[in-house]
C-alpha cells in the first residue's frame, strides 16, 4: 500500500475546502489557533455575511451559532463552492463535537463532495489521520468499503477508487483501520445470518439424532 503513496501528503484544507499539502494548511491550523479571543469573535461574527453560513459555523466549532441556523431552517445537506456538505467541513477540521452535533440532526453520514473525488466525510477523516471523529463516523453507520473516483486526489493514491480503508492504512492510524475492519466483518456476518433461512427439514437435521441403542434406552425408561 505505501508503494502507491508518494512522500508528500495531500490532504484537505479546513480553511479553503481545497487539496492542498499537509505542511501548508497545518500552518495555517497552527497561525487559527494563535489569533486572539477578540480576533477569533470577529472572525465569528462575519459569519452573518457569509453565504454558507452553516458550513463556516460547523467549520470553525461554533456550536450555539450553528444550532440558531438550524432552527431558522438551516439545509444540513447544502453543497457550498467546493462542495462539502457540512458535515465535511467538520470533519475537515477535526471538531468532533460538532460531528457528533451534525449526525445528531440526521446529516447524510454518507454524503459525497460533488466536485473532485467523491469523498465522503471518513474518507477525510481517515486520510487525516482525525481517529475520533473518524470513530464517531463509523459508530453511526459510515460506510468505510466507498471509494473516492479514480485518480482525483493528486500525490496520495494510483489505485482505481480508493476506499476509507485504504486512507486511514495511508495515514497509518491502525486503530481507525481495525475499526473499520470490524464494522465489514460484522456487517458481512450479518448478510450471510439474513441470506441463510433454513427450511424445516435442514434445521431438523441439524438436530442431533438419537442411536438404535439410545432409542432402545428412551423405550425402556419409559416403561419404568
Amino acid at each position: 500500500m505505501s508503494s502507491s503513496i508518494e512522500q508528500q501528503r495531500y490532504l484537505i484544507n479546513p480553511f479553503t475546502g481545497s487539496i492542498d499539502t499537509e505542511e501548508n494548511w497545518r500552518a495555517e491550523m497552527n497561525e487559527w489557533e494563535e489569533v486572539d479571543a477578540t480576533s477569533r469573535e470577529d472572525q465569528l461574527a462575519s459569519l452573518e455575511e457569509h453565504p454558507f453560513q452553516l458550513h463556516c459555523a460547523a467549520q470553525l466549532g461554533n456550536y450555539s451559532y450553528f444550532e440558531q441556523l438550524m432552527a431558522n431552517g438551516g439545509d444540513i445537506e447544502e453543497l457550498n463552492d467546493e462542495g462539502f456538505t457540512p458535515l465535511h467541513m467538520a470533519v475537515m477540521a477535526d471538531h468532533l463535537h460538532m460531528v457528533n452535533i451534525i449526525i445528531g440532526v440526521g446529516a447524510d453520514i454518507d454524503a459525497r463532495e460533488n466536485k473532485t473525488s467523491g469523498m465522503t466525510p471518513l474518507h477525510l477523516a481517515a486520510g487525516n489521520g482525525f481517529t475520533e471523529v473518524g470513530l464517531a463516523l463509523l459508530e453511526a453507520g459510515a460506510d468505510p468499503l466507498l471509494r473516492i473516483d479514480n485518480g482525483a486526489v493528486p500525490g496520495q493514491f494510483n489505485q482505481d477508487g480508493a476506499t476509507c480503508i485504504d486512507y486511514a492504512e495511508a495515514a497509518s492510524d491502525d486503530k481507525l483501520v481495525a475499526a473499520m475492519h470490524l464494522v465489514v466483518a460484522n456487517r458481512q456476518a450479518d448478510e450471510l445470518a439474513a441470506a441463510w433461512s433454513p427450511s424445516s427439514a435442514d434445521a431438523d437435521a441439524l438436530v442431533p439424532q438419537a442411536t438404535g441403542a439410545q432409542q432402545s434406552q428412551q423405550v425402556q425408561r419409559r416403561r419404568l
